[in-house]
Parts: C-alpha cells; sequence; structure tokens
C-alpha cells in the first residue's frame, strides 16, 4: 500500500521511480519503524516510516505528515 502512495505522489511531482521498497524496523533496533527506501536511476533516499502512519495509510485517514515526508524525500531526490 505504501509503495503505491508513494509512487501516486512522484507522479504528481513528474518523477519516474523504478525503486520502492520498505525495510521491516527490526533491522533499526524498532519493532514500530520501517525504512522506506526509494530511488531513481541515479540515487537513492530512505526515510523513515513509523507504524502509526501506515496505520492511518491502511485505514484511510488524510496522511499528511507522511504525505510530506515524502514529498520532502521525492524533492531531494528530484534536486
Amino acid at each position: 500500500m505504501i509503495e503505491e502512495f508513494v509512487s501516486d505522489i512522484a507522479a504528481r511531482m513528474g518523477i519516474a521511480l523504478p525503486e520502492i521498497s520498505v525495510i521491516n524496523g527490526r533491522d533499526t533496533g524498532s519493532f514500530r519503524v520501517y525504512i522506506l527506501n526509494i530511488g531513481t536511476a541515479d540515487k537513492q533516499i530512505s526515510a523513515l516510516v513509523h507504524q502509526s502512519e501506515l496505520n492511518e495509510l491502511q485505514d484511510g485517514f488524510n496522511c499528511e505528515r507522511l504525505e510530506q515526508k515524502i514529498r520532502s524525500v521525492l524533492t531531494r531526490l528530484k534536486a
């Protein structure tokens, strides 16, 4: 679900993303945090995504904080 959310935002920003992946937060020492890797052909940037943000997205709530976080990552990729 998060991959589609990111792809949709990227498409609205005019960015083609060949790579979007989510890594379980256990790698970071936390069970409630995930690493979201977003990449283009020549760059990759990661962001931390909290379980509460994923829950809001899954439940269909307005995810402004998550959208702002993703837009920030995509802006850095575009630069």
